[in-house]
């Protein structure tokens, strides 16, 4: 029988941000305590108890959603890793498409985070209604709690059960529903060239758009950043060029994408940030002091501001026009990207300019 001891993030991901490839062990930032807490187990992080049994079922039934993880999630994941990291091929499978989105996006869909804010309201809730003296029972979903008699902490973990099984049935129902809507997605693994690692964390899947972090996640201007190990990060986002969505694009990239990921990471867990060694701290708290000291005139917002501009000009100007030398505006996004005296800082823009002019003949 499966442990009751239930990894929400899985180990086989969280293994890859190890302090050394012979540890077994992470170093760790507390969000709440606001503490640094050193090589901590894999097997006691991101770990909740009963998290996936199913107390309604009997016998072996209660383990089946554990069970349901462990076949066609994380026994996946290692493949997916070394694929996307040390393979590195220019186009996949369907089946290792979904491979890729199902072991990546499932982390999102099993987070306790968005559940455990759910009941703290419950929970207040339930303080109401037992200081009311009135009130001697309650219907909840459809069934009927004795309040008289028990203790506050007994009716909270008797309405707690039911939310949880319902919630864990409904999200699993909306991560099916996902993985389909995001099929013919571009994917991109970005290599991290800057001196400071990726870190994740206890919810480690980031939407982002043009207006910041977002909980919307049917909403096909969202890019999905993932860190999958210091190095390396990957990006999920509906495809703004022509491509096959059965590609896999490469790209390097600087300290700015790197912070923005990180800031990300750290802003979505609920408690714990992850990583690696003595760079992990290193890193933390370069984001911490960036995020401190940003203003709308910070050079590194200023790059990031023309930047885009930049992008969105050219994919503005490839759906108008397409990609060909007769469409002179299209030419004019590319040459100004080529003149701007930042762009050989960003490893992405020099290798787009060089992929377009050596593979689509653009004259750059």
């Amino acid at each position: 029988m499966k442990k009751r001891h239930q990894h929400f993030i899985p180990r086989t991901y969280l293994k890859h941000f190890k302090n050394s490839p012979d540890s077994e062990h992470v170093n760790t930032f507390n969000k709440i305590d606001h503490k640094f807490i050193d090589n901590i187990g894999l097997n006691d992080i991101c770990v909740e108890k009963d998290f996936y049994t199913l107390k309604n079922l009997d016998g072996e039934d209660k383990l089946a959603l554990e069970e349901f993880f462990d076949k066609e999630i994380e026994s996946k994941y290692s493949k997916v890793f070394n694929l996307l990291v040390n393979q590195r091929p220019s186009k996949i499978t369907l089946e290792q498409k979904i491979d890729i989105l199902k072991t990546t996006l499932s982390m999102y869909f099993r987070t306790p985070k968005i559940l455990n804010q759910f009941l703290l309201k419950i929970d207040k809730l339930i303080e109401d209604l037992t200081n009311n003296n009135d009130i001697n029972e309650i219907e909840f979903k459809g069934i009927i709690i004795k309040l008289s008699g028990k203790k506050k902490d007994e009716i909270k973990k008797e309405i707690r059960e039911h939310l949880r099984i319902d919630y864990l049935s409904i999200q699993l129902n909306i991560f099916e529903e996902f993985v389909k809507y995001k099929l013919y997605d571009g994917i991109t693994v970005i290599e991290n060239t800057s001196e400071f690692d990726f870190y994740t964390g206890d919810n480690p899947v980031n939407f982002l758009n043009r207006f910041g972090n977002t909980d919307q996640i049917f909403d096909i201007n969202n890019s999905i950043y993932i860190p999958l190990n210091p190095k390396f990060c990957l990006l999920i986002a509906a495809p703004k060029l022509p491509k096959s969505g059965y590609e896999i694009f490469y790209q390097k990239d600087n300290q700015m994408l790197i912070h923005v990921v990180n800031s990300c990471t750290f802003d979505n867990s609920e408690r714990w940030i992850i990583g690696q060694g003595e760079d992990f701290k290193v890193a933390l708290l370069k984001n911490i002091e960036l995020n401190s000291t940003y203003d709308l005139e910070h050079p590194m917002l200023k790059s990031l501001e023309i930047k885009t501009i930049l992008l969105a000009n050219l994919l503005q100007a490839i759906e108008k026009g397409g990609l060909t030398n007769k469409n002179d505006n299209l030419l004019l996004a590319l040459n100004n990207i080529k003149n701007w005296d930042e762009h050989k800082n960003h490893h992405d823009l020099v290798e787009l300019l060089e992929t377009m002019r050596v593979e689509d003949g653009l004259h750059i």
